[in-house]
């Protein structure tokens, strides 16, 4: 992202008094720590995104196609669909970090591991019961 758009995104997530989490690579060794950690950003700051999205779009200043691709972008996010897979990978995501945690732990043992198990598999059966109920950070 080029300097002048990060500090426009900054301008917009503070008019709607939003504090910006960086969202960083995807691609690294911890995959679900760090995909959690981006899909958690982009929840939190979901309000100022689409600001900004929506702000470059009306910006006659920017080129036809940047205009149109931030427009693609601020529909896709106004999707409810988007938000509903938002919601339900980041709550997934923090179940699968806390688990991978909770087995790593030098205490772990065989009963411990697979009463984690089940209760991993509890919490993923409640998200399928309630596929809108996101405990996510905050709400959009």
């Amino acid at each position: 992202m080029s300097p002048k758009n990060v500090r426009e995104l900054e301008e917009v997530a503070s008019s709607v008094g939003v504090q910006l989490l960086k969202i960083g690579k995807i691609i690294d060794v911890q995959w679900t720590a760090s995909s959690h950690h981006s899909t958690k950003a982009v929840w939190v700051d979901y309000a100022a995104l689409h600001a900004d999205f929506v702000n470059v779009f009306n910006d006659t200043m920017r080129s036809s196609a940047e205009r149109v691709s931030y427009q693609t972008l601020a529909n896709q996010l106004c999707s409810i669909q988007f938000v509903k897979n938002l919601g339900l990978m980041c709550d997934v995501l923090e179940e699968q970090i806390s688990l991978s945690l909770g087995l790593q732990k030098n205490d772990m043992n065989m009963v411990d591991a697979h009463n984690k198990l089940i209760l991993q598999k509890q919490a993923l059966a409640y998200t399928k019961e309630h596929p809108n109920f996101f405990e996510c950070g905050q709400s959009i």
